[in-house]
């Protein structure tokens, strides 16, 4: 990122970069993922439980953080191609 923009655009560009982060809700009793984008109700509020993991998948699955919807998606079609994927309503 250095080099490539001036001090004012490296601002922009951090805020940028915090707008597309985003998690992927896998939700294995649904069977679908759902992806939720950086300051969305359900992302913040977002808890470990015993059976469903932040940053790790556990029995009833878990929140996965990517840098951008594309990984996300890429994630889920790769590693969970019989689910369905969504879109959360609240940030879409």
């Amino acid at each position: 990122m250095d080099g490539l923009f001036n001090s004012k655009d490296k601002l922009t560009a951090k805020r940028v970069t915090a707008r597309t982060v985003c998690w992927l809700n896998v939700d294995k009793p649904t069977k679908q993922t759902i992806i939720h984008h950086a300051g969305c109700k359900w992302e913040v509020h977002k808890t470990e439980t015993t059976y469903k993991g932040i940053g790790e998948i556990l029995r009833d699955g878990g929140w996965l953080q990517f840098d951008s919807e594309r990984e996300a998606v890429e994630h889920s079609t790769s590693n969970y191609p019989a689910y369905a994927i969504k879109h959360c309503l609240n940030c879409s």
